[in-house]
């Protein structure tokens, strides 16, 4: 058990890691506040209950693999234009992915994956410029992949898979997502042949489309990825 007194943390914070544990315990819900943005890592523990919203001032915020539940609505609440990773995967984590993403400029990585959330992927995506990886599997998606990511030309991996998303996989991941090295659409409810823009994606190491119910020939420049 953490003591009360641990969580009387300096407002010049810069590093908080309690990663692989076995802390079993609600995160208080404080009125802190920091003069600086700390790195903070809770990861590969039991912590349960919502995220507190002092969590949310940080630049790298890791708490994958515990059992936070509730929403992500406290990623709304105030501006975090410092937070460049964000890892929330492996948790109990329930409702919509929130559209407040214009927020958070400097984010280069986003991990939701393996959480009850649900609804579709947010259109407010599109504003983040240094996004290199976005999971976003195993989270309940429906809908059709949203125009509006193919504004993020730094994508190096991208994991929609495992969920509900249906419609056909959009010429524009070829055409503007030429950076991916990883994509991942496995298992999703989609249509169509493999496009032949995806011949586009020069760098792509890893190409995951099973369980989709893609039909047609596999097209001849597949020998070349």
């Amino acid at each position: 058990v953490i003591p009360d007194w641990f969580w009387n943390l300096p407002s010049r914070l810069l590093f908080l890691n309690l990663s692989f544990n076995q802390i079993s315990e609600r995160v208080p819900n404080l009125p802190l506040k920091f003069d600086t943005y700390p790195s903070t890592d809770l990861s590969s523990n039991l912590f349960y209950g919502p995220i507190p919203q002092f969590l949310s001032k940080s630049t790298v915020l890791d708490l994958s693999n515990n059992m936070f539940n509730r929403s992500l609505s406290f990623l709304c609440t105030e501006k975090n234009s410092y937070l460049s990773y964000l890892d929330l995967s492996s948790n109990l984590l329930s409702g919509q992915i929130p559209d407040c993403w214009t927020t958070y400029q400097q984010l280069s990585t986003i991990n939701l994956e393996n959480n009850n959330l649900l609804g579709s992927v947010p259109n407010s995506l599109r504003s983040i410029e240094q996004l290199g990886s976005l999971r976003l599997r195993n989270t309940s998606l429906y809908g059709e992949i949203p125009e509006s990511l193919k504004n993020c030309s730094r994508l190096k991996l991208l994991d929609l898979g495992e969920n509900k998303i249906i419609g056909i996989i959009p010429p524009w991941i070829g055409a503007r997502l030429e950076s991916l090295i990883v994509l991942c659409l496995r298992s999703n409810k989609f249509h169509g042949d493999i496009l032949s823009t995806l011949r586009h994606l020069q760098f792509l190491q890893v190409l995951d489309l099973s369980l989709s119910n893609i039909s047609g020939s596999i097209p001849s420049y597949a020998s070349t990825i």
